[in-house]
């Protein structure tokens, strides 16, 4: 079965998505667990290296990902775009 994903500030379907089962959920958590491993097993430099990377990635691409955040919570773009300076840093 699919929901929907709804642009509350105007009603509008902006897109169908699919309930995942249970056995894909059960191995998203499996990923979950073997990620924490690893990240437990890491030194603090190494985790921020990962944290640094994130941040690069999301600078990257913030424009698309605040334009998403406006469709699905019905934010203006500046309020997206703060929010993922916030996140960012």
């Amino acid at each position: 079965s699919q929901y929907q994903v709804i642009n509350p500030y105007n009603d509008e379907v902006i897109k169908e998505v699919s309930y995942t089962s249970q056995s894909e959920t059960q191995q998203a958590l499996k990923k979950l667990v073997i990620g924490q491993q690893i990240i437990a097993n890491m030194t603090p430099y190494e985790r921020s290296q990962v944290l640094f990377k994130l941040a690069e990635l999301l600078e990257r691409d913030k424009q698309k990902i605040a334009q998403q955040i406006t469709l699905e919570m019905g934010k203006t773009i500046t309020d997206s775009l703060i929010e993922m300076d916030r996140a960012i840093t």
